[in-house]
Formats: structure tokens, sequence, C-alpha cells
């Protein structure tokens, strides 16, 4: 075998096996949270501040001295609040959390407190929404209203910090399924509030008929915000940290592990400015750390920017992107550095979007020294008019991309390399592609871009995966499968609507049937045909699914995923297909939580059994 099929065979094998194992590797873990004690300086290709702790009396508040317990059962939501408040009343100092399990429901931080955790410390919030009410001012995806209270809070503070080696448990399961009403009801403010001019005091939710899900870690509004040492040990509802309109900011050494949840994206800075984002590992039910500045007209009547933001030493796992601009760029986002970070098995590396409806820009941004392995789709997008939440047709507010900088980033695999498309509205202008060595099936697409410079640029294709219209087919003869879909998670009864699929590659988005007669939610698919391939050879079969699904090949289960949760992970499985043989496929997905997606492909393996 040839040193190049050896490496695209383990580069393959790699891309397509079972990350889990990988994003639970404590080593890798402990490697990417490690950071030097003090904060190290910030050498940015802009003017930015140096970034340092904030400073707190030395006074310790137990919780357990306001009757607190830490059984897992009592509810702790007074205990946490008088202890804060007394904190805040002495001028500041620490609240101590020891170790335990306690449970509560939101937790408002004040200005001069360390929220403080320690080793052993577990706190599991609760997913009674009457547990974050009465509703606060909250900035919901780039839309100001009042909603239901973040599971951690805090408006208008000044040295605020979350600390420690503990763990918060979010429980969003119970949440999520409120996903579609909430894109209902944001569509409807925007509609019917925002471009009506009714202010955000009057923008009331925070009710099951809303259903917008809280974020789960939210400031507004604050200065001098510190969090450092503690894991998201299980998503939230709703975005996990949403740092909105707040300075001097540093995210340090976390551990955050949101797979599972809807929009549980990892780090989320929303029209902040002076930030510092380093040494966390992020596995997230989202993207892994984005950069956002709100939404259509309401952001632009805000119209706060994010910038001066040091982004560094960040390993994104399983995630939908690594580093992530936008789409809500409304304010504005300038004066980014992202570097020496890890983008491991994600769906695209790093992404900028925007749309005509977003509006602001993006300018003044620069990635170096960023390494990609296993990208699903692209390690590099660039997109201005992407096709978001909320974005009108004939919007009018094209976005400007100007002086986006890419030097030193070198990825093993991705579908295609590199992907920028401007409009000829406006052009994406003045992109600096320095030493890039990107490996993948599509080197680069380039639609709009003006004043591109390119030095010691490679983008190496590899070998393409088989088209799924050539290998697919119902009856021996057409191309494609029979995909019948199902009212219900379990395959039950009689289809109510059935056609056929060239390719599987759905995707689920929610707040419309995806199927004439079908349920906005907790349907099934079943498809059926024949598979037949053109070489006799091995090859992975497999899929990446957000729910449940699992695979027959002639009647032989060979993947099975249908109790547990992908999360999105390339689960797959290797075998030996004969030459223009017709072999029995099956794959049944089932949907229950509101988004998914089912995408199946097949890839050949080099030689990798008998």
């Amino acid at each position: 075998m040839k040193i190049s099929e050896l490496l695209l065979a383990i580069i393959l094998g790699l891309f397509l096996g079972t990350y889990d194992l990988i994003a639970q590797n404590a080593q890798e873990i402990e490697a990417a949270t490690k950071r030097p004690k003090e904060i190290e300086s910030i050498n940015a290709p802009f003017e930015m501040a140096q970034l340092k702790k904030p400073i707190f009396q030395d006074k310790t508040f137990n919780i357990l001295d306001y009757g607190a317990k830490g059984d897992g059962t009592t509810k702790n939501t007074k205990a946490f609040k008088k202890a804060i408040e007394a904190c805040n009343a002495t001028g500041g100092g620490q609240v101590l959390v020891p170790a335990g399990k306690w449970f509560t429901g939101a937790i408002h931080l004040k200005s001069n407190v360390n929220f403080h955790f320690e080793e052993g410390a577990e706190i599991h919030f609760s997913d009674d929404p009457e547990d974050y009410l009465p509703v606060v001012f909250t900035r919901w995806a780039g839309t100001e209203l009042y909603n239901y209270s973040p599971l951690i809070y805090a408006n208008n503070c000044e040295n605020i910090a979350i600390t420690g080696s503990g763990k918060l448990f979010g429980h969003g399961k119970k949440w999520w399924p409120m996903t579609m009403q909430g894109e209902k009801t944001i569509k409807d403010i925007y509609k019917n509030q925002v471009l009506k001019g009714i202010p955000p005091e009057k923008r009331i939710c925070g009710t099951p008929k809303a259903a917008l899900r809280p974020q789960f870690i939210s400031p507004i509004n604050c200065k001098n915000v510190y969090f450092e040492g503690f894991t998201i040990a299980s998503p939230g509802p709703f975005w996990t940290f949403d740092i909105v309109y707040c300075e001097n900011v540093i995210v340090r050494g976390l551990q955050l592990e949101t797979r599972g949840g809807h929009n549980t994206d990892g780090v989320n800075l929303d029209s902040s400015k002076d930030a510092l984002i380093e040494y966390c590992y992020i596995n997230a039910g989202d993207d892994g750390v984005t950069i956002k500045s709100g939404i259509n007209e309401d952001g632009r009547r805000v119209n706060i920017p994010s910038e001066n933001i040091v982004i560094r030493n960040i390993t994104t796992g399983i995630s939908h992107g690594g580093a992530v601009f936008g789409s809500e760029t409304a304010g504005g986002i300038k004066n980014v550095f992202v570097h020496d970070c890890l983008f491991k098995n994600t769906g695209i590396g790093i992404r900028i979007k925007s749309n005509a409806s977003r509006g602001g820009y993006v300018k003044n941004i620069f990635f170096e020294n960023i390494k990609m392995e296993n990208i699903r789709h692209e390690a590099i997008r660039i997109e201005t008019d992407y096709s978001a939440f909320m974005a009108s047709e004939n919007g009018k507010n094209y976005p400007v991309f100007k002086n986006l900088n890419f030097s030193s980033i070198d990825c093993n695999y991705a579908d295609i390399a590199i992907s920028m498309e401007g409009t000829a509205h406006e052009p994406v202008d003045g992109v600096a592609l320095k030493n890039i060595n990107i490996a993948a099936q599509k080197g680069g697409i380039f639609e709009w871009v003006n004043g591109l410079s390119e030095e010691n640029v490679q983008l190496a294709e590899k070998e393409k995966p088989l088209t799924l219209s050539d290998v697919l087919f119902t009856e021996k003869s057409k191309p494609g499968l029979k995909a019948s879909y199902y009212n219900n998670e379990n395959l039950k009864g009689s289809p109510v609507y059935e056609k056929t699929d060239r390719t599987i590659d759905f995707n689920y988005w929610g707040g419309s049937s995806p199927a004439p007669g079908l349920s906005d939610d907790h349907f099934s698919i079943r498809w059926t045909g024949f598979l037949k391939v053109l070489e006799t050879e091995s090859y992975r079969i497999g899929m990446e699914a957000d729910d449940g699904f699992r695979m027959y090949l002639n009647g032989k289960l060979i993947l099975d995923y249908w109790d547990t949760n992908p999360l999105n992970d390339w689960k797959s499985a290797i075998v030996k297909l004969e030459k223009d043989k017709h072999y029995d496929i099956k794959i049944e997905y089932r949907e229950n939580v509101g988004f998914g997606c089912a995408m199946f492909r097949i890839l050949p393996v080099i030689h990798p059994i008998d």
C-alpha cells in the first residue's frame, strides 16, 4: 500500500470513527485546561488592554450559614440569595459553595461577589420555569426583552466572578421541546413589536406560551467579569454563556460539555469589549466560541459592537463550529485575535456569517496558529448571505466583511478547505491567506472576494466520497431510497407520507412540518431500498444524526443508536461489498426534540480488512 493511501485510510477512519472516546479523554481535557496562575501578556495586532483578575475582599460567606443543604433535593434558591446579598452588603468577598449536591433555581450575582466552588461541589438547576421568575431584562438571541431569568444572572454589576473546581448541571432537557414555540414567539415579537417601535420594557415573555428558553449563565451590563476553573457538566435550556454588554471579561480554564442540547453554544460574547477567552475545552450542542452583536433592526438600534477580543489556547471538540462570528452582526464585530487553538471534530472550523437583514460589519479579524482535525464540512467558511433565523428575503442592510487575516492554519481533513462567498452588493474585501495547509475533498471556493492575497497556500484535494445517487436504488434500477414518514417516534402504523430521496441528507430545524401530514415534532422516518457499489472493496458506511437511528444491511443490524442520542457524531461500520451486487439497506431515524439531522455517507476504505 502506498503511504498516501495509508494516510488517507487513517484520516478517513479517524473522521468517521467514534469520537466520544476522544471527547471523554481525561488527559486531553486536563492538558487543554491547564493554565498559568496569572494572566499572561496579551499581544494582539491591535490596541488591547492588559486584562487582570478582579480583586475581592478577604471575607468568606459559606452558604451553609444561610440555610443551604447539599442533599440534592432541598431547594437552596433562598439560601444562595441570602449569602450573595450578605456578601455584597459588606463590600464583597467570597460566597463559598462547599462539597455537596446543591439544588436551586435562579442565582443572581451582585457586585464584588466571587461565587466560589470547593472540590466536589455540584449545583443542579431546577427545570421548573417558575423557579426563574420574575422576568428579568435580557437579550434573547439578539433581541432585547424581559424573559425567564438565566440560571445564573447579573445585571449592572462590577467585579463578579464564578471560580473553583465545581460542576454545574443545567438539566435543560425539559426545556428543549419549547424550541419551536419559542421561535414563533420571537418572530412575532420582531414583526409586531420591534418593527413597530415597541420598547424592550414592554416586550414581556417568561411564560410557557412564549416559550423562550433562558440562558445558562448571562451577565449583562457588567464590568470586570471573571469565570475560571469550573465545569458545565450537562447542558442548560439555551446558550451556555451569553455575555452581553460587558467590559473587561476573562473566561479561562473551563470545561464545557453541552452536547445533546439544542442551541447550547459554548461561550457567546455579545456586544462586549475587552475580553479574553483562554485554556477552555468545549464540546457544544451548537457552536464552540461565538461572537455576536445583535440581530436586525433591534441590534442596529442598540448599536454596540463586540470589539477588542482575544481567544487563545482553546480546544473545541464536537460542535457545529469552532470559532464562529455572527450571524448576529448588527452592532458590528471588530478587532478580534484568535490564536493557538485546536478545533477537532467540529462541523466547521472557522466561520464568519451574516446577511442583508443583519447588517453591521466584521473587520480587523486575525486567525493565527490554528490546528484543525477531522472537520466535517468547511475548514474556513465566510458567507455574507447566510440564510439564517429571521432573515428577510428583501434585506438591504448588506454586512461589510473587511480585513480578514488567516496565518499558519493546518487541517488534516475537511470536506471543503475554504469557502468565501460575498455578494455583488457587498463583496468580502481584503482577505490575506498565509501558510495555509488544508487537506480536503474540495479546495477553495471564492465568490465576490476582493483583495485576496495568498502566500504559501496548499489546499490538497483528497479522494471524494461516492456519489450517493450512483449507489442507492429503490427497485434495483431506480435511483434513490423510498422514504416513509410516520407521525410518531417508533415507526408505528402506516406512514403519513412517502417519497423518494436521491440521497439521505435530512435537516430539520423546527418551526414547520418537514413533510405533508406530519407533526412538527416526534416523528420517525424509514428509508428502504438497495445499495450497489461499482467496485469490490471494503467500505465505511455510516450516519451523522442528531437523534436515534439504526441501520440494517441484508437484514442484519449493523448500527444501533436508536435509544441513545448520537449527538451529531459520525457513527459507522466497515463492511466488504462486492461489485454490482444489490444489498438490501434499511435506515430508521427518530426525531423527538424539535431539531434534527440524518446524513448518510459511504466511503471506500483502502484495504483495511481481507
